[in-house]
């Protein structure tokens, strides 16, 4: 009897214990079908030509720059020991002359954003947050000081940053409380690991389409990979 109440007792005061040891993997790509023809560039400063890199298409067809992430519309997911803390707990975003890097970045509402320059031109960053408070800030040329920022509300889809002294300079933040988010590489593919087993859903969202999946159940196994395949991007959709 005893034995059953301090099982009970334990239950209540760890309600996910019983699943917290089954984790596994979603993995999959993103590719373009048909053929896009590349941006015009953006603007030309001394030397530098400054191309458009909105569209980031590899040899096979893999989209870069595709956030990909673990949707709650209430609560949050059980997080994986190894990833309660933050690693880093500062991210670096560079504001260069000709380009912001990077120029897709995911932040946790529990880690800081260093945000600094390197170049010879001032910068004034501005950021479009939909729940975090929106703020504009002048960033000097070659300021390795920089700010620093914290965000402490998730964000339910990436949001636009833009530079109000250099407007061909664009990027997107994605503010996320738990670990399981992630950017496509320069092959459209992407990999998260230790999400906790279950049916989850997930989105994918690139600047120039939206939502690519706004609602993908995906079923998480213990130790094992889930694979999505290729995710099929039309090649008309990026010219929206």
């Amino acid at each position: 009897m005893i034995q059953k109440i301090v099982a009970v007792m334990m239950l209540s005061l760890f309600p996910h214990s019983i699943y917290s040891a089954e984790w596994g993997t979603v993995e999959g790509r993103v590719k373009v079908v048909g053929e896009v023809q590349p941006p015009p560039e953006l603007k030309t400063i001394g030397d530098h030509t400054i191309p458009d890199s909105s569209i980031l298409i590899g040899k096979e067809g893999g989209l870069a720059n595709c956030f990909v992430y673990l949707y709650q519309r209430k609560g949050q997911p059980e997080i994986h020991p190894d990833l309660q803390e933050p690693d880093p707990k500062i991210v670096k975003f560079e504001m260069q002359d000709i380009a912001f890097e990077p120029r897709c970045l995911i932040l946790r509402t529990d880690q800081k954003l260093h945000v600094y320059s390197k170049g010879v031109r001032p910068h004034g960053l501005h950021t479009f947050f939909l729940r975090n408070q929106h703020y504009s800030s002048l960033i000097g040329q070659n300021d390795a000081v920089g700010e620093i920022h914290e965000y402490p509300i998730a964000e339910p889809l990436p949001t636009m940053v833009t530079d109000e002294i250099n407007p061909w300079l664009r990027g997107y933040w994605m503010m996320t409380d738990h670990p399981y988010a992630t950017v496509t590489d320069t092959k459209g593919k992407f990999s998260i690991e230790k999400v906790p087993a279950g049916i989850h859903t997930f989105r994918i969202w690139h600047e120039r389409v939206g939502y690519i999946e706004r609602t993908l159940e995906v079923e998480i196994e213990n130790n094992k990979v889930t694979d999505l395949g290729t995710i099929m991007v039309q090649a008309d959709d990026l010219k929206k």
